[in-house]
């Protein structure tokens, strides 16, 4: 198996940093350098020249996440392929312009393979990745759909999330809903939770939360628990 490829990793784990350069060039890959960290990464590309750029993005700061972006910027022909452990940072990375996706938990043969792909132009992903792409992918659309700004979205989950949103007086009284609001209420009704809710209607969590605020505030209601009281005993027929 021979990879023609020039690459450059970046890790700020210096173990992890090394013993993966040792396995490239035992298996006959040119490491063309590391870096620690976002900044030093854009340096190196500009100063190397690598094919692809193997980065390093669980738990990472924005640094790395700024650094993909420039680099896909300043050099579209660099490959930038990310290890992440989790959702949020894979689509963070995705967002930012990573082109493939590995699991931190991949082992040195399949990496191998996954390199060999990419050198022939395939887009490298750890099985169970790809669907999670899409369906982050999907979920975004449909929060950018909502048409909810950022701030009020936090403002509104934060209240929904500490049970203290809408006046005192007057509770449960009859407000207009939307059609969203609605369909969250019903399976609220239903005894899902605020993340089954979300994966149900392809929305993040955090979106669920800003919706139960807003109908806090609409039905002046202030515990959440007074929400699904509320929906269970109007049995949604207000619909």
């Amino acid at each position: 198996m021979i990879v023609r490829l020039k690459i450059l990793l970046v890790d700020d784990r210096t173990l992890f940093r090394e013993g993966l350069q040792g396995f490239l060039q035992a298996n006959g890959i040119e490491v063309a350098g590391t870096a620690r960290d976002g900044p030093e990464a854009l340096e190196k590309v500009r100063l190397l020249g690598p094919d692809v750029v193997l980065m390093d993005v669980t738990g990472a700061g924005r640094d790395r996440l700024e650094a993909i972006r420039r680099i896909r910027a300043e050099n579209p022909a660099v490959k930038i392929v990310v290890f992440a452990d989790s959702d949020e940072n894979l689509m963070a990375a995705v967002q930012s312009g990573a082109c493939g996706y590995l699991l931190t938990s991949i082992e040195g043969g399949e990496l191998l393979q996954k390199l060999l792909a990419l050198e022939r132009g395939e887009v490298p992903f750890s099985p169970g990745l790809t669907a999670r792409v899409l369906e982050g992918i999907a979920r975004q659309a449909a929060e950018k759909e909502e048409g909810i700004p950022a701030a009020e979205q936090e403002r509104a989950a934060a209240a929904a999330e500490s049970g203290r949103a809408g006046p005192a007086a007057g509770e449960g009284e009859a407000a207009p809903l939307t059609a969203r609001q609605k369909e969250i209420l019903d399976l609220v009704a239903k005894g899902l939770t605020y993340r089954d809710v979300g994966e149900a209607l392809g929305i993040k969590e955090r979106t669920v939360k800003y919706h139960i605020g807003k109908i806090m505030k609409l039905l002046r209601l202030k515990k959440r628990e007074q929400v699904i009281a509320f929906a269970v005993q109007k049995g949604m027929n207000f619909k």
